[in-house]
């Protein structure tokens, strides 16, 4: 969840609850836990916790992220609280696929890739102000920072 107050941006991580323990249901009949948890950690119970967890997870890998690549088109996080259940980001202004700021960003093919389209990819990048520049803003996934190093 996302909270927009002044010029910041408040994300709240959620916990997964419900959907995953239908899905652990599901891929333990399928005999699959082990490849899919894997996709967290190495270790099951690691990925499960990981899993559950999933968006502490993403906002400590944002706040590392923020923190490792501060010339990378990124919104920056200015904090992290209560171990990564909330960060505060600087607050950017929406923008659209039709702009060439957008389309030409770094991590715009990897963002359309991820989504499946133009249009949920667009819902990952702001433009911040005085600068205008156009930077992502949802970049929880770790497999990011080798692309951030190339920016």
């Amino acid at each position: 969840m996302v909270v927009l107050i002044g010029n910041c941006a408040i994300k709240i991580a959620r916990f997964r609850l419900i959907r995953p323990a239908i899905r652990l249901a599901q891929l333990f009949r399928e005999k699959r836990v082990r490849t899919q948890l894997r996709k967290y950690d190495e270790n099951a119970l690691m990925g499960s916790l990981k899993y559950l967890c999933a968006g502490v997870v993403a906002n400590r890998v944002e706040y590392q992220l923020s923190r490792e690549y501060p010339n990378a088109p990124i919104a920056e996080v200015l904090t992290m609280l209560l171990g990564g259940l909330i960060i505060i980001q600087e607050r950017g202004e929406p923008v659209s696929i039709f702009n060439s700021q957008v389309r030409s960003h770094p991590l715009w093919a990897a963002m359309v890739e991820e989504a499946g389209n133009e249009f949920g990819a667009q819902l990952q990048f702001a433009r911040f102000t005085p600068d205008s520049q156009v930077r992502l803003v949802d970049f929880g996934r770790p497999e990011l920072g080798p692309m951030l190093a190339s920016c």
